[in-house]
């Protein structure tokens, strides 16, 4: 993410500058290869009970796609002793950070997104929002609307205690997902370190830089 020095910039908007810098959504989502997030996740079975699940993410090496410079994300989810993979290709722009394509474990290639669906958007200020879409599981996903709802949060999961984490809230746009949101923080050099809705929890275990 491009940074500006402070001599380029008026003495009025100091400030404003070290917030825009610290607050940088690369900062927050890390995109660098070799990084690692482990995660424990409950998922609701539909019979009134939970399901334990661990998902790895691990950024692969940067890559062109459609012309497009983008960081693999390989996602490994463990379940019942058995293990599935897909692929989230993310790519970064003036605006943010955004996912380009998707590939299931059942898709030859890469699917590219029909518009940038962002993670994290700028400025990652107290109510900034943006279009995006929120996953319902089984490869369905809906219209929804991101909101930055906190830039000073404080996390504890197992992976450790977090500050000054941005807090994100997606909530469905459609009557067919109404009531359905979710919450997301990131903190600062790691990236995603807990993530909730109305049916799963999600939480990082443990990462490497």
């Amino acid at each position: 993410m491009k940074k500006q020095l402070l001599a380029d910039i008026g003495i009025a908007c100091f400030m404003l500058s070290l917030w825009a810098c610290s607050k940088a959504p690369t900062t927050y989502f890390p995109l660098g290869e070799g990084r690692t997030w482990n995660y424990q996740a409950s998922v609701e079975t539909g019979l009134g009970g939970k399901q334990a699940v661990t998902l790895i993410v691990t950024n692969l090496a940067a890559r062109e796609l459609k012309g497009k410079k983008v960081t693999p994300q390989k996602d490994e989810i463990q379940i019942l002793g058995e293990s599935q993979f897909s692929f989230e290709y993310m790519a970064e722009d003036e605006k943010g950070i955004y996912t380009f394509a998707e590939q299931g474990s059942n898709d030859a290639e890469p699917k590219l997104k029909v518009s940038p669906c962002y993670n994290l958007k700028k400025p990652l200020r107290v109510g900034n929002s943006w279009d995006t879409t929120l996953d319902l599981g089984g490869g369905r996903s809906v219209p929804a609307k991101a909101t930055v709802e906190s830039v000073d949060e404080v996390v504890d999961v197992p992976a450790g205690t977090f500050k000054g984490c941005v807090k994100v809230r997606v909530t469905a746009t459609v009557a067919e997902a109404k009531g359905r949101d979710q919450y997301s923080w990131y903190a600062q050099s790691i990236g995603l370190v807990k993530l909730v809705d109305n049916e799963m929890s999600l939480q990082l275990v443990s990462y490497a830089k």
